[in-house]
């Protein structure tokens, strides 16, 4: 496990839903916190271990920012989730509604470069399109 075990953290900083599988949807519901967070990254990767191949859909939420602790904690997760889950992470697509909060993201990832496709959407429909295609599936 990439991620220790949180115990008795009640706030939720994200949902993931594996029930769209091959597809795991993140939606950010909450305040990000550091327990919040470390929950958030141990379902994710719970989800990711146990389905085969598979794409996530992350939706920004009521997320405002995001602290330079948390994008180093998260660029740690990422490396190590990326040598765990290899090829069977197909894909990823950020939902982001701020015009400008996405051409940071689509910035930050050009500049930091992907192990797999990566992109991002204005919409959670056209995310979700994107990433079922980059799956071979067709769009439900």
């Amino acid at each position: 496990m990439l991620c220790p075990a949180v115990e008795g953290v009640e706030e939720r900083y994200a949902i993931v839903d594996a029930s769209s599988a091959p597809v795991l949807h993140v939606r950010v519901v909450g305040p990000l916190t550091d327990p919040g967070f470390e929950r958030y990254m141990r379902e994710l990767e719970d989800a990711m271990t146990a389905t085969e191949r598979f794409g996530i859909v992350l939706e920004q939420g009521p997320l405002t920012a995001f602290p330079a602790r948390y994008v180093r904690r998260s660029a740690v997760w990422l490396k190590e989730a990326v040598a765990r889950f290899g090829e069977r992470w197909v894909a990823t697509a950020f939902v982001v509604t701020s015009p400008a909060l996405r051409a940071a993201v689509r910035g930050l990832f050009w500049t930091l470069g992907q192990a797999h496709p990566v992109t991002v959407t204005k919409t959670p429909e056209e995310a979700f399109a994107w990433v079922r295609a980059r799956l071979g599936e067709e769009a439900r």
